[in-house]
C-alpha cells in the first residue's frame, strides 16, 4: 500500500480537498489580521507613552522657566529646538482670586497665579497640560 493512501482509497487519490484547504488558509489569514493589529496596536501604545513621558519634562522644564520669568510669559509660545524638534508650547497665566484669601494677614498684598501650559506635537496631534498653582508675595 502507497503510504499517502488509506484503505480503501485507490493509490495516486490522496492529499487535500480544495476545502480543506480553503479553511487552513481561512485560518491563516485570521491569524495573521489578529497578529498584525496587536503589532500595530503595540506600536501606537509606544509612541504615546514615548511623547508623554518627554512632554512631561519639557512642560516642567517650560513652568520653571515661566516661574523664573516672574510669570510675564503670559500667552507666550514656542519650541523646545534643536534638543526635541516637533515639540511646541503655550502658556497662560491668570489672577484668582478666593473667598478664602481672607485667610491671609490684611498687609500681604500677595495674588493667586494659575499657570497653564500645554505641550503639543503637532504631527501626531498629541497634547500634554500641565497646570499649576502658585502664590506670589508682592512686596
Amino acid at each position: 500500500m502507497h503510504p499517502l493512501t488509506t484503505a480503501g482509497s485507490k493509490p495516486g487519490q490522496g492529499g487535500f480537498t480544495l476545502m480543506e484547504v480553503l479553511v487552513a488558509m481561512t485560518i491563516v489569514a485570521i491569524v495573521l489580521v489578529s497578529v498584525f493589529r496587536m503589532q500595530s496596536g503595540s506600536a501606537d501604545l509606544a509612541a504615546a507613552q514615548r511623547f508623554h513621558t518627554t512632554a512631561a519634562q519639557l512642560a516642567l522644564k517650560q513652568m520653571a522657566a515661566v516661574e523664573s520669568s516672574n510669570f510675564e510669559m503670559d500667552g507666550e509660545s514656542g519650541d523646545f529646538s534643536p534638543s526635541f524638534p516637533g515639540f511646541h508650547w503655550r502658556a497662560g497665566i491668570e489672577d484668582l482670586s478666593f473667598k478664602g484669601m481672607d485667610m491671609l494677614p490684611e498687609n500681604d498684598t500677595g495674588s493667586m497665579k494659575k499657570i497653564s501650559l500645554a505641550v503639543t506635537e503637532p504631527v501626531s496631534g498629541r497634547t500634554f497640560k500641565l497646570t499649576s498653582l502658585r502664590y506670589v508675595h508682592e512686596d
